[in-house]
């Protein structure tokens, strides 16, 4: 039965008006001209969005709306047959009306810190070290902004369990050990022209030129590393990502589990001034493209406009290949 909302929309449904939400105006035009497209599953009408936006930059609008009634036309039988008896109706209600289980965003979690450990995403190490816009950095990535952030971990001058051979700093150790290691990163600091004040290096080149000028290296716990990354992730970038797509009109939660690992990367690298969704400026850290693609449903281009720079190319490559729902070697 139909039902209007507060602000005057009407739907025929919970399942049609979550794919005007979730694909907008392209599903809007062409359900009026084929109705029965409210009743098909959101991995059908993707495709359709899919077929509409395959050129973004080439069709015209006519020639694009003429491809896609060729595509309708053309899946019109198969969907008779596996959509439209009483036993695929009754299966793809109930398919609509699953809800993704909280427990698995604790999967989701799991999956990303293993994607942020990969050597060709943020790599992993239990010290101290300098990230390249010269933050002291340590595990996966995770950024050690503030003496205060410490708090939480035990650290120790040599890698390896706590014991009276390797014992715990204490938090005035901490803190002078962090100041040190910050005043040593502000030589990777770029200048005004985005040069930086010294070669790149990789962080175990870092360590090692750290012990030879005498700046303790501080080792950190692992089983301590994870927990803090996970939590920083649950914390952070999965409602920061959430409510990114909310504000847009979408649900993070529609993606599949390769989308999601994919953009939750592109946030993790990024402070909130530089990655915004929507149609702001380009200036004030909005990526209008990006998200044009993400509300067409069109990943082919999304996966294009998720370039960054101040990442590896493996990396970018890594998450274009992941937001097209494609398997990767790490």
């Amino acid at each position: 039965m139909s039902y209007t909302t507060f602000f005057g929309n009407t739907f025929e449904d919970e399942h049609d008006e979550e794919l005007t939400r979730k694909f907008g105006n392209t599903y809007k035009y062409f359900k009026e001209q084929y109705p029965e497209l409210s009743k098909l599953p959101t991995s059908e009408i993707k495709d359709i969005c899919h077929e509409f936006n395959k050129s973004p930059y080439g069709d015209t609008f006519e020639k694009s709306v003429e491809r896609t009634k060729k595509y309708i036309e053309n899946q019109k039988p198969r969907w008779q047959e596996e959509y439209f008896s009483p036993m695929q109706n009754k299966m793809i209600a109930q398919q609509n009306r699953q809800v993704n289980p909280v427990n698995q965003d604790e999967q989701l979690i799991d999956d990303f810190f293993n994607h942020l450990k990969s050597k060709n995403i943020e790599g992993y190490k239990n010290f101290l070290y300098c990230d390249p816009v010269g933050l002291p950095t340590t595990g996966p990535g995770l950024q050690i902004t503030g003496t205060g952030m410490l708090s939480g971990f035990t650290t120790s001058s040599q890698p390896g369990a706590i014991t009276p051979l390797n014992p715990a700093h204490t938090p005035k150790q901490q803190q002078d050990q962090w100041n040190q290691v910050r005043n040593y990163c502000q030589n990777f600091v770029k200048d005004e022209n985005g040069v930086s004040k010294r070669p790149a290096m990789t962080a175990d080149a870092q360590r090692k030129e750290m012990e030879s000028m005498g700046i303790p290296v501080m080792y950190f716990q692992d089983d301590e590393l994870e927990k803090k990354t996970k939590d920083y992730i649950r914390q952070n970038t999965l409602p920061y990502t959430r409510k990114q797509f909310k504000n847009i009109g979408l649900n993070f939660d529609d993606l599949t589990p390769k989308q999601k690992i994919a953009n939750l990367d592109i946030p993790y690298t990024m402070s909130p001034k530089d990655y915004k969704l929507g149609y702001g400026s380009v200036d004030d850290g909005y990526w209008p493209n990006y998200t044009k693609a993400l509300q067409s449903g069109n990943f082919e281009w999304a996966a294009k406009e998720s370039h960054r720079k101040g990442v590896s190319e493996n990396r970018n490559k890594i998450i274009h290949n992941l937001l097209l729902d494609e398997d990767v070697k790490y």
